[in-house]
Order: C-alpha cells, then sequence, then structure tokens
C-alpha cells in the first residue's frame, strides 16, 4: 500500500478491505469507546509522565499509511522542537 501512498499505481499492488460487520479488527476503530478508553490512558499516562503514545494502538485510531507518517512527524515536532 505504500505504493499508493507515494501515488504510484499497479494492478500488482491493489489494496482492499477484507472485513465485515461483526469481525474483530486489527486495529481501533474511531468510536466512542475507543475515543473514551483513549483518553482515559491518556490521563492514566500523564500522571506517570515519559509515556508516548503513537501509531495505531497506541492512539486507539485507525490511520492510513499517509496518516499514520503525518502522525508520527507531529509526534517527532512536539517533542523535539517546542
Amino acid at each position: 500500500e505504500i505504493y499508493w501512498t507515494l501515488g504510484v499505481r499497479s494492478l500488482e499492488c491493489v489494496p482492499f478491505v477484507s472485513w465485515s460487520k461483526g469481525d474483530e479488527p486489527y486495529y481501533p476503530m474511531n468510536d466512542e469507546k475507543n475515543a473514551a478508553l483513549y483518553e482515559k490512558y491518556r490521563g492514566l499516562a500523564e500522571q506517570e509522565g515519559n509515556v508516548i503514545f503513537g501509531g495505531r494502538l497506541g492512539q486507539y485510531k485507525y490511520y492510513d499509511m499517509d496518516d499514520t507518517v503525518e502522525a508520527a512527524l507531529q509526534c517527532v515536532r512536539e517533542l523535539f522542537f517546542r
């Protein structure tokens, strides 16, 4: 799927989703339940300090690859260039 992110289209690389309602997804879904769970964990992490959540599982969100890269870059900006 990185080829699609870079704008390269190929018949050998076709992204698709093979998930049906009721199946257990391999990543958090963007819904109220996961948003509330993330906020709970974020609150606990703020009490601990030095905890960084990143990526789909760390932020309890589904990201496409381009969103994943942007979120990682934003995290680095916030940590090292404040």
